[in-house]
């Protein structure tokens, strides 16, 4: 399997640490894993050109670009972040802006109904499981079928404070989720939910009130 891995902060804190510990249990030594980390990037301007004008146009394609390619040729996407202010990092939801034009309602592509999605995301006190549920949010639009989370609150900022019970636990929970996301394997198709909201976007856009970039991929792809 090919694994990605978005990084929503560069440094090697509890959220990578629960990050190596899915690792320990998911990949096996034919997996190729890729990795990125997001810090750096250029914020997304609002100009609209992806939707109106197509993606290729964005004026950050350059450095989105490869790591867009790398989503769409990935079997499992991870996605994780430290929890700052019950929210994900600024980093991670400044790559999310420049995926819009990939969620649901405008162009998404059908290589991401047979992914599967991790969100990761730790913190010292409240608003990890929030974060995980923010980051799965983004995976459901991108309609990508089968997602997890693994959020923790554990009280410390940073893994050399972590009490040797916690790192266990995080170990130990880490990798049974990974074991069970590689038992269960890849989707087939879409979830119920998501076949239904495709089929009902499907109708919106045949009334032809939409984008016209939308509706020309849309119809390229033979779902109107």
């Amino acid at each position: 399997m090919k694994i990605l891995v978005l990084h929503g902060q560069e440094h090697h804190g509890i959220t990578w640490h629960m990050l190596q510990a899915v690792l320990a249990g998911l990949k096996s030594p034919e997996d190729q894993i890729q990795e990125f980390t997001l810090n750096n990037l250029p914020s997304c301007t609002g100009c609209t050109v992806c939707f109106k004008q197509g993606e290729e146009r964005c004026p950050h394609r350059s450095v989105y670009g490869p790591i867009i390619e790398a989503i769409e040729a990935a079997d499992i996407v991870i996605a994780t972040s430290p929890t700052y202010c019950l929210e994900m990092s600024g980093q991670l939801k400044t790559f999310f802006d420049h995926m819009a034009y990939r969620w649901a309602p405008h162009r998404p592509h059908p290589a991401m109904w047979k992914k599967a999605g991790l969100a990761i995301s730790s913190t010292v006190g409240a608003g990890a499981a929030k974060v995980a549920r923010t980051i799965e949010r983004q995976f459901y639009w991108w309609l990508i079928p089968r997602r997890y989370r693994f959020s923790m609150p554990l009280q410390d900022t940073n893994w050399n404070e972590v009490s040797e019970k916690n790192r266990q636990r995080v170990q130990r929970r880490g990798a049974e989720l990974g074991r069970r996301i590689r038992a269960r394997g890849l989707p087939s198709c879409l979830s119920l939910s998501q076949r239904i909201l495709h089929f009902i976007l499907g109708m919106a856009i045949r009334s032809g009130k939409w984008l016209p970039r939308d509706t020309d991929h849309w119809r390229n792809q033979g779902w109107i």
